[in-house]
Formats: C-alpha cells, structure tokens, sequence
C-alpha cells in the first residue's frame, strides 16, 4: 500500500515512480479520491471558498496532477469515478457537482487526446458497512438505493471489460 495527497505533484510522482519499481509498468488507473464531507446539505447562499476548496483538491486537483504524474505513460485507462450529481443535480451539492462537472469534462477532453483511455463513472452513493447509518427519511432512501461494494465491484468488471466510452452513468 503506497499513500499520497493526489493532490501533491511530488508525492503524486514519488508513488508512481514506487509502484513500478515494485510492480512493473502501471496497467490501468482508479481515481476514486475525495468525500463529500461539508457539502451535503449546504445552501448556495452559505458556499463558501473553503467548500470548494475542499472539494476541488482531491477531485480537480488531484486529476489535473494523474493527469500530469502519468506524461510519457501508456495505462490501459485511467477510470474516474465522478457522481450523478454533476448529471442530475442535488440540492446542497454546489461545490461537489462543480468538482465533479469539471471531472467529467476534463475525462471528455482527454479522450480526445487519444494517448489512453479515459474513463468518467457518474456513480450514485455506496453504501460501505463502516459508515454511519444516517437518520432521515431522505438519507434512508438515498441508503437504501445505494450500490453495496459488491454491486460496484460488478459495476466496474463490466464497465472495463468493454473499455470503449469516456462516460458512464450509472443509477441503481
């Protein structure tokens, strides 16, 4: 296991350069960092810089240095997993849907860059066993409708076995 700030060039560059020493050239890449944290529930007219920032590090920041990390590399693909929030919306969701809008344009501008393939996931939530069960009625919808590890899992063995789109949407 090698950690990294995705959204630090150095140490970005320093665990690629690990990674291969141990392993070998990079096959393919997952991008899945970040979390919604103070986002969720957040009026627009309460948005801070701070919310941004916060969503923008891992996210745009962190695709941009990938993006940088990865010159003179040939992966298979690189699969961002994005959310459907930047597709459908989400009350609350202003500087996450912004993160994640620039992550599935970013995808769609690389992809025709043609040096490897490019892929964004608009996800809906998952639902990890670690985390807290949440109390509304709303949050126990959103629960209940959320993809298990398992169901994601699948959901990506079948998006890369085809390896053809820069985007997938995906809703449970």
């Amino acid at each position: 296991v090698f950690s990294a700030d995705v959204g630090s060039r150095e140490q970005m560059h320093q665990v690629i350069v690990r990674v291969e020493e141990h392993f070998g050239p990079v096959d393919g890449i997952f991008h899945a960092a970040g979390d919604t944290g103070d986002a969720i529930h957040c009026p627009l007219d309460r948005v801070s810089a701070s919310h941004f920032q916060d969503q923008f590090r891992a996210r745009v920041y962190g695709l941009m240095v990938l993006d940088q990390v990865l010159q003179g590399r040939k992966p298979d693909f690189c699969l961002v997993v994005s959310s459907l929030v930047s597709v459908l919306a989400g009350l609350g969701f202003s500087a996450y849907a912004a993160a994640c809008i620039f992550m599935d344009s970013f995808i769609h501008e690389r992809s025709k860059r043609g040096d490897f393939l490019w892929i964004s996931v608009n996800t809906a939530e998952w639902d990890f066993s670690h985390r807290e069960k949440r109390v509304s009625s709303l949050a126990k919808e959103i629960q209940r409708l959320s993809m298990t590890p398992e169901q994601g899992l699948e959901t990506f063995k079948r998006i890369l076995s085809h390896l053809r789109e820069h985007q997938v949407i995906i809703s449970t």
